[in-house]
C-alpha cells in the first residue's frame, strides 16, 4: 500500500512559517515544511490538529515520500480509488462517472497527475485515488485508466 495518512498535532512553527513540527498519533514528532506540502487546507498553527495525505512507504523518515494535500483532522480516514470516465475537466475540479455510475467531483489543487491522465475536457479513463474531508474530494494522485 501506498497511500496514507500522517495525523497529529502541529507543536511548534517557526517565526517565519518555514517549518512546522508534527506530533502525529504514533508518537514520533515530524518537521515539515508546508512548502513541502502539494496543497494546504488547513490553516497550521500551535495545537491544531491536521491530517496529511502521502505517497510513499509507511513512515519511517519523510525522505522518499510525496506530501500531497494537508487538511483538518478527522476521526476517520479512508483513502479511496474509484475508475471512471470524466464528464468535465476544469483549471482546478474534474468531475467523473465511475465505473458503477456514481457522480464524483473532485478538487485538483497540485495532486500528481499521470502525464496525460486528464487530457481532454471529458472522456479521459482514470483511476483516482483520493480522500474526502467535509464533503470534498482531493485527489492524492491521479492516473490513466485504459
Amino acid at each position: 500500500e501506498m497511500y496514507h495518512m500522517l495525523q497529529g498535532t502541529v507543536t511548534k512553527v517557526t517565526g517565519d512559517g518555514e517549518v512546522f513540527t508534527l506530533r502525529a498519533d504514533d508518537g514520533r514528532d515530524y518537521d515539515i515544511r508546508p512548502a513541502d506540502i502539494r496543497d494546504v487546507e488547513v490553516e497550521i498553527a500551535e495545537d491544531v490538529q491536521v491530517a496529511i495525505a502521502y505517497i510513499g512507504a509507511p513512515l519511517g523518515d519523510l525522505k522518499d515520500v510525496t506530501l500531497v494535500v494537508a487538511l483538518p483532522e478527522q476521526e476517520e480516514w479512508s483513502i479511496l480509488t474509484e475508475k471512471g470516465t470524466t464528464t468535465a475537466n476544469a483549471m482546478s475540479s474534474f468531475t467523473m462517472e465511475t465505473d458503477d455510475g456514481q457522480e464524483l467531483s473532485f478538487l485538483k489543487d497540485n495532486c500528481p497527475i499521470e502525464d496525460g491522465a486528464l487530457a481532454g475536457d471529458s472522456g479521459d479513463k482514470l483511476s483516482v485515488t483520493y480522500v474526502n474531508s467535509q464533503g470534498v474530494n482531493y485527489p492524492v494522485e491521479i492516473k490513466s485508466a485504459k
